[in-house]
């Protein structure tokens, strides 16, 4: 009787102590800004899902994952840039994912697009989430079923299609390289084209970027930065100190400044008429800039190493150049910030490891060999981020992997297609709010997985 009686006495006070961590959770959501909700959320979520808090907290989770939780917070465009957002992660949080451990990494669809078709660098999803847009070297945009990923509609444009943004209307905003910018209605009916007059060589547009006003922008290899109203109205064009050649995708930072990586410099200009506020010399051949950061905001930069600049100044914060057996190895591709941005994951160049690096000071925090990827670059696509903090990457060999973004242990890894040119791909990961993650190869296989 006596040990029974401890006993429930031991239940009344976890019950208890729950009761009270619920409250405490709940409460502090309400106050927390949006760019620490998020995580904060997450731990509590036990405690958020239990009837103690109610539907209150989980539509906080829902609204700071959204960054819609403060009204000084202009809107966010849906899909406002390559890979989704400016922390480049892939990532579309609209809800909380509730994941099947037992399937995880099963393959939930797989088509072919046709050998010849080699897809572009991301792609975007829809607001229904019943859609996903993506570019192509055949010259066309599709939109394909995030069911089943049969193609709703195709168009052809004048080159080959890049990574479409979505904006504040609904509608996707795409490059070609031909040198157009385009503006199209999630039906495929091209509202506006705008035509660069400079030379062909130069011509080409990086994809677009979208900002809180609906405005898009976007750099060409002349070194010429542009920007356009949703209407298609140019607002304003100049050509960069140095020329320097823009082949990917920039940011734009909380302070209004588009950011972009030419060959040799990274450079900020002023959203409102592109006047350059900054400049800062980068080393090795890069693939566009990701913005995010916990304590404040950084530009994070891949060339030979990984850089993060002050995002208001351009001053260098730190560098980070990994080592492997003694000697200094490359990294490739784009960072990807975890939810809060304290943490940026990064791919090597040729060798099979993925890198989790402190945004604070560059300090590493985990490394993880993925597979024996044959010795030519790259090694793997750049990194994604699903709402669950898993990393997903994919090898030259054409190995898909999850890894838990907070130690780096492999949650699975499953065989998309043969090497050499079966399993290739240079494009990211997409993960849909839900936890579905879509792929792309090189041999134009398309393939959605359980996460």
């Amino acid at each position: 009787e006596e040990i029974r009686a401890l006993t429930m006495r031991g239940w009344v006070l976890l019950a208890l102590l729950a009761a009270c961590f619920a409250a405490t959770c709940c409460a502090a959501l309400t106050e927390t800004p949006c760019d620490a909700c998020v995580a904060q959320a997450t731990a509590c979520f036990g405690a958020c899902s239990s009837k103690e808090c109610g539907d209150g907290c989980m539509e906080r989770w829902v609204a700071c994952s959204t960054a819609s939780c403060r009204s000084d917070e202009p809107a966010a465009p849906l899909w406002a840039q390559w890979n989704g957002n400016a922390q480049h992660n892939g990532r579309r949080d609209t809800q909380l994912p509730h994941i099947d451990n037992s399937r995880a990494g099963q393959t939930v669809a797989n088509v072919s697009l046709g050998e010849d078709v080699c897809m572009s660098s991301g792609g975007a999803f829809s607001e229904s989430r019943e859609l996903l847009f993506w570019g192509a070297s055949d010259q066309r945009l599709r939109a394909l079923s995030s069911k089943d990923l049969s193609i709703a509609w195709s168009i052809q444009m004048g080159g080959s299609v890049g990574a479409p943004a979505i904006g504040l209307d609904g509608n996707l905003y795409f490059s070609s390289s031909d040198g157009s910018m385009y503006a199209a209605g999630q039906d495929g009916g091209i509202l506006w084209k705008f035509i660069s007059d400079k030379p062909s060589f130069n011509r080409a547009l990086s994809d677009p970027v979208i900002d809180g006003q609906g405005n898009v922008y976007a750099g060409d290899l002349g070194g010429n930065v542009y920007s356009w109203e949703a209407s298609g109205e140019l607002r304003w064009g100049v050509e960069l100190p140095g020329r320097p050649r823009i082949e990917n995708a920039g940011a734009i930072t909380r302070n209004g400044l588009f950011v972009v990586r030419g060959r040799t410099a990274v450079v900020a200009v002023r959203a409102e008429d592109g006047s350059t506020v900054w400049q800062q010399e980068v080393d090795g051949v890069g693939m566009g800039v990701s913005v995010g950061g916990s304590d404040e905001e950084l530009v994070c930069v891949v060339g030979h190493a990984a850089s993060a600049l002050n995002a208001t100044t351009g001053e260098h914060v730190w560098s980070l150049l990994p080592e492997r057996d003694g000697s200094p190895h490359q990294l490739f591709g784009r960072c990807a910030f975890s939810a809060d941005g304290s943490s940026i994951f990064l791919a090597a160049a040729s060798h099979p490891e993925v890198y989790a690096a402190s945004s604070k000071d560059g300090r590493v925090l985990w490394r993880q060999t993925v597979s024996q990827v044959p010795n030519i670059w790259p090694s793997m696509s750049s990194p994604s981020v699903g709402a669950d903090g898993y990393v997903y990457v994919i090898t030259n060999n054409g190995f898909a992997y999850a890894m838990d973004g907070a130690t780096g242990s492999i949650r699975w890894g499953k065989l998309l297609g043969d090497y050499p040119l079966k399993g290739y791909s240079q494009s990211s990961a997409l993960v849909s709010a839900d936890g579905t993650v879509f792929m792309s190869l090189a041999s134009g296989a398309f393939i959605s997985l359980l996460p």
